[in-house]
């Protein structure tokens, strides 16, 4: 497989809308509906505890599982898809990474992530979140997204970016908003013109090029297998059976309507 270098999206507008039904029939106690939630981001929570250092498929199911009970208990205060992938994004980031973590040599770079790098790394170039979702989920604009994904990259196969002049960050910043296909064919063409005597540029292009295929293919080891998401989908029913809802205030849901910010101390 290849990740795409056009705007993509997890999940199509009528699949959101489902998922949004799953989740208010969830919020109400109904385990079979967060069964249905969880496959919908079971290979999102399967990489994203990859990237804390959890290599071990066991290892990194047993997090989730934990991490299912969390998000079963606080599903009264997301009204909206957008709400669930904004809470994932402030839940993973309580999560440390593990202490001497080890990661194949083509991926040692994975270590050198924070959070909000690791969010990125799955959620738009694994999961192929778009950037309307990417936004609402870590409260940021566009520009910012787009700098930090060419951080994300640069970082994942060794680019110095940090030693770069001003204008020529911005250069790969363009590159790498080029690769994610949110640059029109024409701006395009006089882009790859310009970088054709650009040693870094061309440099950053090629490299991530490559090790582009390396993730693809780590990415499929490191997904969920089927029969591993059916042996949880069983077992979260017994996993959240004793574990009570947290019930949101008149104010917090309003709040949460503007902004989903609210939640009481986890």
């Amino acid at each position: 497989m290849s990740f795409l270098t056009k705007k993509g999206s997890s999940a199509s507008r009528t699949e959101r809308n489902h998922i949004r039904a799953l989740l208010k029939k969830s919020g109400q106690g109904n385990s079979i509906a967060f069964t249905q939630v969880f496959t919908c981001y079971a290979n999102f929570l399967s990489c994203y505890f990859y990237t804390l250092g959890y290599t071990d498929a066991d290892a990194r199911n047993r997090e989730i599982e934990k991490t299912l009970v969390k998000i079963w208990k606080y599903l009264p205060y997301t009204k909206r898809v957008s709400d669930l992938e904004r809470f994932l994004f402030i839940q993973l980031g309580d999560e440390q990474p593990l202490e001497g973590r080890e990661f194949p040599e083509l991926h040692a770079y994975l270590a050198n992530l924070r959070h909000e790098h690791r969010f990125l790394l799955v959620a738009r170039i694994f999961e192929r979140w778009n950037y309307k979702e990417l936004k609402l989920a870590l409260r940021a604009n566009e520009k910012e997204i787009a700098f930090e994904l060419m951080t994300v990259k640069s970082k994942l196969i060794g680019f110095q970016s940090h030693l770069l002049k001003l204008q020529e960050k911005a250069r790969i910043v363009q590159i790498s908003e080029l690769l994610e296909g949110n640059i029109s064919e024409k701006n395009s063409r006089k882009i790859e013109t310009q970088i054709a005597t650009e040693y870094s540029s061309l440099q950053f292009k090629a490299d991530w090029l490559a090790y582009r295929c390396e993730l693809a293919e780590l990415l499929e080891s490191i997904r969920m297998a089927p029969e591993e998401q059916e042996e949880l989908k069983e077992r979260i029913p017994e996993l959240i059976k004793s574990e009570s809802m947290a019930r949101p205030k008149l104010t917090d849901n309003l709040s949460n309507l503007v902004s989903f910010d609210v939640l009481p101390s986890r």
